[in-house]
């Protein structure tokens, strides 16, 4: 009886340490860029949120803050990005953005917009691009994330 009890505490420890010694937990997204632009105004010119080292997937996201309302109506915004994959450059455009932010002269607001995974070879930027119907919206915040995923 003892022999068989031995075995089989053996045989659930066995059990329960394999799984530490087995195969990793797949890997989650990691932040590979951060940019943040405070207090900026009117369009924003081709600016680079990053260049991978190694090829990989990659996943642009921005979040835009009015910090100050627009003076006068309102504007819509047209977001762009570019990257490099194995058959050449890449664009992806959002369509024109109606945001509260942006559209209502009273408020101060927010937009969240993601990019679709891209894919990029090493040594390439990921650039982006703003524009607005009426450049001379008030102030706002811009904070991008790109992570490897």
């Amino acid at each position: 009886m003892t022999k068989k009890l031995i075995i089989f505490f053996t045989t659930i420890c066995l059990f329960l340490l394999l799984p530490l010694k087995g195969t990793p937990p797949p890997p989650t997204p990691m932040i590979v860029a951060e940019v943040t632009q405070l207090q900026d105004h009117g369009n924003l010119p081709l600016t680079t949120l990053f260049s991978p080292t190694a090829e990989g997937n990659y996943r642009v996201s921005l979040y835009f803050a009015t910090t100050t309302p627009p003076p006068t109506g309102g504007t819509s915004s047209t977001w762009m990005f570019s990257w490099t994959d194995e058959l050449g450059q890449r664009q992806q455009t959002s369509p024109p953005q109606s945001c509260p932010s942006i559209t209502n002269p009273s408020t101060a607001d927010f937009c969240i917009i993601t990019f679709p995974i891209i894919h990029c070879v090493a040594n390439t930027a990921i650039t982006f691009q703003n524009t607005f119907s009426d450049p001379t919206i008030a102030s706002y915040d811009l904070f991008y994330v790109v992570e490897k995923v």
